[in-house]
């Protein structure tokens, strides 16, 4: 209910600005949500609420979606579909930046983190921060956008801290990448949405990216 009375997301959508979840979803996802089985994301639940499309198989297929785990080797082991096209992590990084310039704001979750840190899991969290390094390397030799910005965070600590299976509070990052100009009115906006207190929160980011796409 807190969702439907409005997201950045529909604030986006409100002002004629698009929004996309990169995140392609199996059919089984849908399935599911249809039967009552499983709830969807909140990021996910946001854009379908506001009306914009959840990328499915067939996106995957046609090149305009990623899977959770870059390559989309885990749609081929993991749930079945062996004809999926695999990408390198460099040519995810391709395929990112070539999403990422078809709408106002594009988001990427990168969840498989989350399971590796509730498993403990030191050699898979490894291997994915490793897949997400090239990645990213990838799609800064190719961003040559001087009106974006690409924007990591995250919602909650739990990699990090690998003696634990739940998440930490531990202070998140945010990394903030473009052009100086802006980069500065965004931190402009994200200090004015702290105002009065000590330090930044998660809540701050929302305000910001409104503003600097508005």
């Amino acid at each position: 209910d807190l969702i439907r009375q409005g997201t950045l997301i529909t604030q986006l959508q409100g002002q004629g600005k698009t929004a996309s979840l990169l995140n392609a979803f199996p059919p089984r996802y849908f399935e599911s949500i249809d039967i009552g089985y499983r709830l969807p994301g909140v990021i996910a639940f946001s854009v379908n609420q506001a009306g914009f499309h959840l990328k499915n198989l067939s996106d995957l297929f046609a090149g305009n979606a990623i899977s959770a785990d870059f390559t989309a080797e885990g749609w081929q082991t993991h749930l079945g579909y062996v004809e999926t096209p695999v990408l390198t992590p460099t040519q995810a990084g391709e395929r990112l930046r070539k999403l990422a310039g078809q709408s106002d704001l594009s988001i990427f979750e990168y969840w498989l983190t989350d399971v590796a840190g509730h498993h403990q899991d030191m050699p898979s969290a490894c291997s994915l921060l490793e897949i997400l390094d090239t990645v990213l390397g990838s799609l800064l030799s190719e961003w040559d956008d001087e009106n974006g910005l690409i924007m990591l965070t995250s919602d909650h600590g739990n990699l990090e801290d690998l003696s634990t299976r739940r998440h930490t509070r531990n202070d998140v990052p945010l990394l903030v990448i473009g052009s100086p100009e802006l980069r500065g009115s965004f931190i402009h906006h994200l200090d004015l949405a702290r105002a009065s207190r000590a330090k930044h929160n998660l809540a701050d980011i929302a305000p910001a990216i409104l503003h600097s796409i508005g």
